[in-house]
């Protein structure tokens, strides 16, 4: 738990899956991608029927390509602290039944199209092949992982991203940072004195 001296109605949570990491694993990667993508419209929806309020999470997966371990999938929203426990609550709610279940089809198809889209738009430039390329001098599978980008994302099933959700995303295995607001001396000595009224 960390604290800030702003608004007493504004903190932050963060929920992060510890992953891995390397470029032999790449195709794993990019359903970690998927899945990110998914656990953030899961948790906008929840957020809005718990709470009644349009919070927009932030959810990411972040894959090393130099080292075998080290990533991460993460969510990550602005929120009241007074329903920073629903946040935490909807996450872990989702992430055990995504390791579960796994997504419905309806659900990964969603999320699909805008990366097929995404993939059609950048491969248009040659920066999209040079990030792609980057370190494949002293890394083959970098080289490889290029044959298979389309049908990693396009050609992925839900069962596909079940067993990478249950391989990460079990219970337990989740860390969380709170970002609150600092109780003031006088602020603290202001509510004591109405809560004993």
């Amino acid at each position: 738990r960390l604290t800030h001296a702003g608004e007493a109605d504004q903190a932050a949570a963060v929920i992060a899956w510890p992953t891995a990491g390397g470029s032999a694993r790449l195709a794993e990667s990019r359903k970690l991608d998927l899945l990110a993508q998914i656990i953030s419209n899961r948790l906008l929806d929840e957020l809005r029927e718990r709470v009644g309020a349009a919070y927009a999470p932030f959810v990411t997966s972040t894959w090393p390509l130099d080292s075998g371990e080290g990533g991460a999938l993460f969510a990550l929203v602005q929120i009241e602290p007074a329903v920073m426990g629903a946040f935490f609550a909807a996450a872990d709610a989702i992430a055990a039944d995504l390791a579960a279940n796994g997504p419905t089809a309806d659900e990964l198809a969603r999320v699909v199209e805008p990366a097929r889209q995404a993939i059609l738009r950048a491969q248009t430039g040659h920066t999209f092949w040079l990030n792609q390329l980057q370190g494949a001098t002293f890394d083959r599978a970098r080289i490889l992982g290029l044959s298979t980008i389309w049908r990693d994302y396009d050609e992925a099933t839900p069962a596909e991203l079940q067993a990478v959700a249950a391989r990460y995303l079990a219970p337990g295995r989740a860390m969380r940072v709170e970002i609150v607001p600092e109780v003031r001396q006088g602020a603290a000595a202001t509510e004591a004195a109405v809560a004993g009224r």
